[in-house]
């Protein structure tokens, strides 16, 4: 048995909420002739009778009815992770690491570390500061070992 496609199992579920051809095909963007077609082929392939039709209505069949009941929430539920993964490509991540003389770090935290604030998620930012420190002392004042 062929698997069925996202698009065949969304096309199912809106079928099943909407109990109309023409809702559902126009809520998916196609024609009442295809979609009839689509649950057709899908009733086929998995040999089993979804929907119950009659010139005037469309209903669940007791097997159409226990597959919209597990289905739906689990195709609601794809739809979510795909829509958090599509959301993080709005957000920046990665680590911001910042390396300069101590002058320069007090102008970087007051002046440009604060712009990039609203862009860093505050639940996993972490800034790490590596402040170079040259201390200069006068000749022969390090031991050295021989």
């Amino acid at each position: 048995m062929r698997r069925p496609s996202w698009h065949e199992l969304q096309a199912i579920k809106t079928l099943g909420e909407q109990r109309s051809f023409r809702r559902a095909a126009e809520m998916l963007g196609l024609k009442r002739s295809s979609l009839s077609h689509l649950v057709k082929t899908l009733e086929h392939n998995l040999g089993v009778q979804l929907f119950q039709r009659t010139t005037r209505s469309v209903s669940l069949t007791e097997a159409g009815q226990q597959l919209l009941d597990r289905l739906a929430p689990l195709l609601n539920q794809m739809d979510e992770v795909l829509h958090d993964v599509s959301a993080r490509r709005q957000q920046h991540a990665g680590t911001l690491r910042i390396s300069a003389s101590d002058a320069a770090i007090g102008i970087l935290l007051e002046k440009v570390v604060p712009g990039f604030a609203p862009s860093i998620p505050t639940s996993s930012s972490i800034l790490r500061l590596r402040v170079n420190w040259w201390i200069s002392l006068p000749p022969g004042s390090m031991p050295v070992s021989g």
